[in-house]
Protein backbone atom coordinates (compact mmCIF):
# COMPACT_ATOMS: atom_id res chain seq x y z
CA UNK A 1 0.00 0.00 0.00
CA UNK A 2 2.79 2.42 0.93
CA UNK A 3 4.56 1.67 -2.36
CA UNK A 4 1.37 2.45 -4.28
CA UNK A 5 0.99 5.78 -2.48
CA UNK A 6 4.62 6.74 -3.20
CA UNK A 7 4.22 5.78 -6.88
CA UNK A 8 0.98 7.76 -7.08
CA UNK A 9 2.58 10.86 -5.56
CA UNK A 10 5.65 10.54 -7.75
CA UNK A 11 3.45 10.01 -10.82
CA UNK A 12 1.48 13.19 -10.09
CA UNK A 13 4.64 15.16 -9.47
CA UNK A 14 6.32 13.87 -12.60
CA UNK A 15 3.30 14.71 -14.74
CA UNK A 16 3.28 18.25 -13.34
CA UNK A 17 7.02 18.50 -13.77
CA UNK A 18 6.86 17.30 -17.36
CA UNK A 19 4.53 20.17 -18.13
CA UNK A 20 7.13 22.73 -17.09
CA UNK A 21 10.27 21.19 -18.62
CA UNK A 22 11.50 21.76 -22.12
CA UNK A 23 9.88 20.08 -25.09
CA UNK A 24 12.79 17.66 -25.36
CA UNK A 25 12.16 16.48 -21.80
CA UNK A 26 15.88 16.64 -21.08
CA UNK A 27 16.89 18.26 -17.83
CA UNK A 28 20.63 17.66 -17.66
CA UNK A 29 21.16 17.03 -21.34
CA UNK A 30 24.86 17.95 -21.44
CA UNK A 31 26.07 16.26 -18.25
CA UNK A 32 26.56 12.60 -17.40
CA UNK A 33 27.19 11.51 -13.82
CA UNK A 34 26.02 8.18 -12.44
CA UNK A 35 24.44 7.49 -9.06
CA UNK A 36 26.27 4.58 -7.41
CA UNK A 37 24.42 2.77 -4.58
CA UNK A 38 27.80 1.39 -3.42
CA UNK A 39 28.86 4.91 -2.38
CA UNK A 40 25.75 5.58 -0.26
CA UNK A 41 26.25 8.25 2.42
CA UNK A 42 24.18 10.13 4.98
CA UNK A 43 25.04 13.71 5.87
CA UNK A 44 23.33 16.26 8.03
CA UNK A 45 23.88 19.86 8.85
CA UNK A 46 22.92 23.41 8.06
CA UNK A 47 22.51 24.68 4.52
CA UNK A 48 25.13 27.36 3.94
CA UNK A 49 24.30 28.15 0.32
CA UNK A 50 21.55 27.34 -2.20
CA UNK A 51 22.34 27.72 -5.91
CA UNK A 52 20.25 27.25 -9.00
CA UNK A 53 22.57 26.09 -11.78
CA UNK A 54 21.31 26.70 -15.30
CA UNK A 55 24.24 25.64 -17.51
CA UNK A 56 26.73 22.78 -17.74
CA UNK A 57 29.29 21.66 -16.78
CA UNK A 58 27.36 21.31 -13.51
CA UNK A 59 24.10 19.41 -13.20
CA UNK A 60 21.20 21.75 -13.97
CA UNK A 61 18.99 22.39 -10.98
CA UNK A 62 19.32 23.04 -7.27
CA UNK A 63 22.66 22.57 -5.53
CA UNK A 64 23.37 23.21 -1.85
CA UNK A 65 26.49 23.52 0.24
CA UNK A 66 25.89 21.80 3.55
CA UNK A 67 27.90 22.63 6.67
CA UNK A 68 28.35 19.09 7.98
CA UNK A 69 30.27 17.87 11.01
CA UNK A 70 33.34 16.93 8.93
CA UNK A 71 33.28 20.06 6.77
CA UNK A 72 31.37 21.43 3.78
CA UNK A 73 29.53 18.98 1.53
CA UNK A 74 28.33 19.81 -1.99
CA UNK A 75 24.94 18.26 -2.82
CA UNK A 76 22.92 18.09 -6.02
CA UNK A 77 19.26 17.98 -5.01
CA UNK A 78 17.15 17.84 -8.21
CA UNK A 79 16.04 19.84 -11.23
CA UNK A 80 14.42 23.12 -10.22
CA UNK A 81 11.07 22.27 -11.80
CA UNK A 82 10.79 19.01 -9.85
CA UNK A 83 11.10 20.87 -6.54
CA UNK A 84 8.57 23.47 -7.72
CA UNK A 85 5.99 20.72 -8.23
CA UNK A 86 6.19 20.03 -4.49
CA UNK A 87 6.43 23.74 -3.57
CA UNK A 88 9.78 22.98 -1.94
CA UNK A 89 12.12 25.84 -1.17
CA UNK A 90 15.45 25.49 0.56
CA UNK A 91 17.15 28.34 2.37
CA UNK A 92 20.38 29.18 4.14
CA UNK A 93 20.18 27.97 7.73
CA UNK A 94 17.76 25.09 7.07
CA UNK A 95 18.75 22.01 9.06
CA UNK A 96 18.57 19.00 6.75
CA UNK A 97 19.49 15.32 6.58
CA UNK A 98 20.41 14.03 3.15
CA UNK A 99 21.11 10.52 1.94
CA UNK A 100 22.54 9.74 -1.46
CA UNK A 101 25.54 8.68 -3.51
CA UNK A 102 28.92 10.35 -3.07
CA UNK A 103 30.54 10.63 -6.51
CA UNK A 104 33.46 12.43 -8.13
CA UNK A 105 32.34 15.15 -10.51
CA UNK A 106 34.79 17.44 -12.30
CA UNK A 107 37.48 16.61 -9.75
CA UNK A 108 35.37 17.28 -6.62
CA UNK A 109 33.14 15.24 -4.35
CA UNK A 110 29.41 15.65 -4.93
CA UNK A 111 26.49 13.93 -3.23
CA UNK A 112 23.61 13.06 -5.55
CA UNK A 113 20.67 13.30 -3.14
CA UNK A 114 18.28 10.36 -2.93
CA UNK A 115 16.30 11.59 0.07
CA UNK A 116 16.06 14.95 1.79
CA UNK A 117 14.64 15.38 5.31
CA UNK A 118 13.84 18.72 6.90
CA UNK A 119 12.00 18.77 10.22
CA UNK A 120 9.15 16.28 9.70
CA UNK A 121 9.19 16.57 5.89
CA UNK A 122 10.67 13.86 3.69
CA UNK A 123 11.26 14.30 -0.04
CA UNK A 124 12.18 11.18 -2.02
CA UNK A 125 14.22 12.14 -5.07
CA UNK A 126 15.43 8.75 -6.36
CA UNK A 127 14.66 5.08 -5.92
CA UNK A 128 17.04 2.63 -4.19
CA UNK A 129 19.05 2.16 -7.40
CA UNK A 130 19.40 5.92 -7.89
CA UNK A 131 16.88 6.31 -10.71
CA UNK A 132 15.54 9.87 -10.47
CA UNK A 133 11.82 10.15 -9.80
CA UNK A 134 11.68 12.96 -12.35
CA UNK A 135 12.46 10.58 -15.24
CA UNK A 136 9.92 8.64 -17.32
CA UNK A 137 11.39 5.19 -16.60
CA UNK A 138 10.46 5.45 -12.92
CA UNK A 139 6.84 6.04 -13.84
CA UNK A 140 6.92 2.86 -15.92
CA UNK A 141 8.47 0.94 -13.01
CA UNK A 142 5.68 2.08 -10.72
CA UNK A 143 3.19 0.71 -13.23
CA UNK A 144 1.66 4.12 -13.78
CA UNK A 145 2.34 4.32 -17.52
CA UNK A 146 2.15 1.43 -20.00
CA UNK A 147 5.50 0.64 -21.59
CA UNK A 148 6.06 2.38 -24.89
CA UNK A 149 3.77 5.34 -24.23
CA UNK A 150 6.42 7.77 -22.99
Amino acid sequence: MRSSIVCFLVFGAAIGYSLITTASGKVNNDVDVTYDPATFVRVSGSIQEVREVMEPPALKGIHVTLAAEKGPVEVYIAPTGFLKVFSITLARGDQVRISGSKVRFHGSDLVLARELRRDNDVLLLRDEKGNPYWEDEVLKHCGMVPSGTL
